[in-house]
């Protein structure tokens, strides 16, 4: 079991490594309608087609997907696009921040003591890597973390608000339409773009973009979710931690990255965060 979770992180944390492989021949676009068609396509044949739910439901699932899969990626591939694998990761992790935030503001659940300590020093560690001395980064990495960032939370208010929809239909059923939805968005945006990468992308971009596809996308979520019917949603929150530092250890070889002081610290400060929103009791869950 520990295992598959490692192996879940891993291919988590490999998203962003190879995520900016890709994102060097293929536009971020492209990119985005090729993760959302892609695993649609998966998630519909092991739904093994069956993903209605109701107009009133599927409609859900549907603006849900607009929020949870389109403006989530396009948040994340822009971000990752201008920032480091490293420094994106970090900011991933901040999921389950975002999500115990939002659950709060939206009076779904209670705030214990370590919940709001764990999302102020989450917070603090964001500030930390955003904050106004990235600023003066000549590089712009500050915007695309400020993405990434967001990205996070636009994925966390739809964790929030799917929760109603996966406890009625199951998961599986949901990410479908969820993911259909985000590939109708993503056609008119990403087709052209995606034609001329295909025909113009050396094979090894091809080849990471293919991987982009299989692992961090349809294997993280169904490994997540054959974990999670095993083993506690704390349990597989907790492996959280590994992300950061399974990315340094990609990015630092294969993309000659850096982790300097300001990401050290900042990274300290979220992922202490993430323990004590853990530990305050919230159900986390990862992202597809």
């Amino acid at each position: 079991m520990h295992a598959v979770l490692v192996a879940v992180q891993a291919a988590f944390a490999s998203l962003s490594v190879a995520g900016k492989i890709v994102l060097e021949h293929v536009p971020p676009h492209a990119l985005l309608l090729a993760r959302t068609a892609g695993a649609a396509a998966v998630f519909v044949a092991l739904a093994r087609g069956r993903i209605g739910l109701g107009a009133r439901d599927t409609l859900r699932a549907a603006l849900l997907g607009v929020l949870g899969v389109f403006l989530n990626q396009v948040l994340f591939l822009h971000g990752l696009e201008r920032t480091t694998a490293v420094r994106a990761t970090v900011l991933v992790t901040t999921i389950p921040v975002f999500t115990a935030l939002v659950a709060v503001a939206a009076r779904r659940e209670r705030a214990s003591g370590a919940v709001a300590a764990g999302i102020g020093c989450a917070l603090l560690g964001i500030l930390v890597l955003v904050g106004p001395a990235a600023l003066t980064d000549a590089r712009g990495a500050v915007v695309g973390d400020a993405l990434v960032a967001l990205n996070s939370l636009s994925y966390a208010v739809y964790l929030v608000f799917v929760r109603d929809l996966v406890e009625r239909h199951g998961g599986l059923r949901v990410v479908a339409v969820a993911f259909c939805a985000g590939t109708l968005l993503a056609l008119p945006v990403g087709t052209a773009p995606l034609v001329r990468a295909l025909g113009s992308a050396p094979p090894d971009a091809l080849g990471w973009l293919a991987y982009v596809v299989a692992i961090p996308t349809v294997f993280t979520y169904v490994a997540n979710a054959w974990a999670l019917r095993r083993v506690p949603s704390s349990t597989v929150a907790s492996f959280v931690f590994l992300q950061p530092v399974l990315a340094a250890l990609l990015a630092v070889p294969l993309l000659g990255e850096r982790v300097g002081l300001d990401l050290l610290v900042s990274g300290t400060l979220v992922l202490a965060g993430v323990a004590l929103v853990t530990r305050g009791g919230r159900r986390a869950t990862m992202r597809p």
